[in-house]
């Protein structure tokens, strides 16, 4: 393994190294590396068995080990927890309804507790006071709605980790 740069070793520590309920770092860069290889590399037990993920195992946390190739922030956090939320970026679209608004801010804050970040598609919702004829009133405009989706997004850490 190669050595690691005071500064590297602070931002493991900071974002990426797991810590005990008391906010303890109980991980060591070498056992970061050696999680995620295992996590991800697992995926080859049902392609080749149990032969070929060991030896996949090996090749990735060479390639982590020596900075060959780091994978996306959420790998780095979530790989071997629970949550196994590898995918780094997820695009909501929202439609003009408020089951579609109500849905995407839902499955935002799955998304984003899970540690996957999320963007958003506005596109769809009608101007500021466009009439609705089936409500009979006029409408607030996507900018309230980016407003409220902007909210979410800093009330709601990523794995608890970062916004």
């Amino acid at each position: 393994m190669n050595d690691i740069s005071a500064h590297s070793e602070y931002l493991l520590k900071a974002r990426y190294l797991l810590k005990d309920n008391n906010g303890e770092t109980i991980e060591t860069p070498k056992e970061l590396f050696k999680r995620v290889a295992k996590a991800v590399s697992n995926a080859e037990y049902q392609w080749g068995g149990k032969e070929k993920a060991l030896s996949w195992e090996g090749k990735f946390y060479d390639c982590l080990s020596e900075f060959l190739f780091l994978p996306n922030s959420p790998t780095l956090m979530n790989a071997g927890n629970s949550e196994q939320q590898l995918s780094a970026c997820f695009v909501l679209p929202i439609f003009d309804s408020m089951q579609s608004i109500h849905d995407s801010f839902k499955y935002a804050k799955l998304i984003q507790s899970s540690g996957g970040g999320v963007g958003f598609n506005f596109s769809k919702i009608s101007p500021k006071n466009n009439y609705a004829y089936s409500i009979c009133r006029h409408l607030s405009g996507p900018l309230s709605i980016i407003e409220d989706f902007d909210a979410l997004t800093e009330s709601v850490k990523q794995s608890g980790r970062r916004r």
